[in-house]
């Protein structure tokens, strides 16, 4: 049988609670995380403790069983309403080309944009990504940037100024 994916969405404030399929959810989503971007620019989970708990977790799971029972996480990213930034975006390399990301974006476009009445998200992409954000409908802003070795840049989605970077400022 081949894998379902879908898109779950849970609340900072609820991983706290650690219902088992939010705690399980979030368990994965610190593995991939600590795997492929915290091994990078050396990062540790005390480092997002508290971005953690006020962020919205985003999670792109599969699961092969008819009841989802089995359901793991195979990508995750965040979205921080307190700064209205995208962050920490993985999809596991083996579910990569699979419209994951761009799916987990789109969620987070809604909630940022739709539910939180932002007028655009903000995302501080690493350099090799921004590619991946300019697909999304993300503009680059400012110059480029280091972080934690990493070479970043700043970029911006506002649906009322797709493509155009007139009115932007970092």
């Amino acid at each position: 049988m081949t894998a379902r994916f879908s898109i779950v969405r849970i609340v900072g404030g609820s991983l706290q609670a650690r219902t088992s399929n939010a705690a399980s959810l979030y368990e994965s989503g610190l593995r991939l995380r600590a795997n492929y971007l915290w091994s990078v620019d050396g990062c540790t989970v005390e480092s997002y403790a508290a971005s953690d708990l006020q962020s919205v977790h985003f999670f792109a799971t599969a699961s092969h069983a008819a009841d989802a029972t089995d359901e793991v996480a195979v990508g995750t990213v965040q979205y921080d309403p307190a700064t209205n930034r995208l962050r920490q975006l993985i999809v596991d390399p083996a579910h990569r080309r699979q419209n994951l990301g761009a799916r987990m974006v789109d969620a987070v476009k809604t909630k940022a944009i739709d539910y939180h009445q932002r007028d655009c998200l903000k995302v501080h992409a690493w350099l090799d990504s921004a590619p991946f954000y300019a697909r999304q409908g993300f503009v680059p802003i400012g110059d480029v940037y280091e972080s934690n070795g990493v070479l970043c840049q700043v970029m911006i989605y506002d649906p009322k100024k797709k493509g155009s970077r007139d009115g932007y400022i970092s």
